[in-house]
């Protein structure tokens, strides 16, 4: 029996991506966009509004980030949390995980997007010997430092790894980047993204794929760690 060809059905409409995706994460990243967009303003004070903002996020948007947590939890945890990966929050017994305050935040922050490992590793690599480790570690403490003193603006850095849309895809796995098609991934980058360009659907999917396997790279990193710390 010969097989009828599918009917297409058309392009979804515009917008079609917002409905698979949890408001929250649209509301985050919008505020996260006017953030990055503050940070690369010529004024002083435009500038110094975005580190504010980032590091006192709105009562509300943390009210509404804890409740969708515990919402989390109840169903059995995030399915992917890749911010509680970086943060090494997996080497944590769960009764004892609490938001981090500002200065591991940003160490776990530059440890990642400096040399791609979580800070607990580069700590663990560097008890075990490693020159390398050793002076990755120094060079995460010296842009600590000079955060911490202000003389360095996170927001200005750049790194191998292209932060505005790794943060944007990598957070957004559990909100419901996961289930979106090419052009739908494309489409809520345009309406989400901060740099300002239009985007490829092909470059997203690819992106996409390679996160996965930095997920599964974690993964067995930290299982590792916590077979040494047993």
């Amino acid at each position: 029996m010969k097989r009828q060809p599918r009917i297409s059905q058309g392009p979804k409409p515009p917008g079609e991506w917002c409905r698979k995706i949890h408001p929250l994460f649209i509301d985050m990243m919008s505020e996260f966009k006017r953030i990055e967009e503050l940070s690369r303003s010529s004024l002083v004070e435009d500038r110094v509004k975005a580190q504010q903002w980032a590091r006192d996020p709105h009562v509300e948007m943390r009210k509404r980030a804890r409740e969708l947590g515990e919402q989390f939890r109840r169903a059995g945890g995030v399915q992917r949390g890749i911010a509680s990966k970086i943060l090494d929050l997996d080497l944590v017994a769960e009764a004892d995980v609490k938001e981090p305050s500002d200065d591991p935040f940003m160490l776990s922050w530059l440890s990642w997007y400096k040399f791609g490992k979580t800070w607990r590793q580069v700590l663990h690599e560097r008890s075990a010997g490693s020159w390398k480790a050793s002076q990755q570690m120094v060079a995460i403490i010296r842009d600590f430092e000079r955060w911490k003193f202000g003389k360095l603006d996170p927001n200005q850095m750049h790194f191998k790894i292209d932060r505005i849309h790794f943060n944007l895809m990598a957070f957004g796995l559990d909100f419901g980047l996961d289930q979106l098609t090419s052009d739908e991934l494309a489409e809520c980058f345009d309406a989400l993204c901060s740099c300002g360009k239009r985007h490829e659907p092909e470059n997203l999917r690819k992106l996409r794929g390679r996160i996965f396997k930095s997920l599964a790279k974690l993964d067995a990193k930290t299982a590792a760690l916590k077979t040494k710390n047993d």
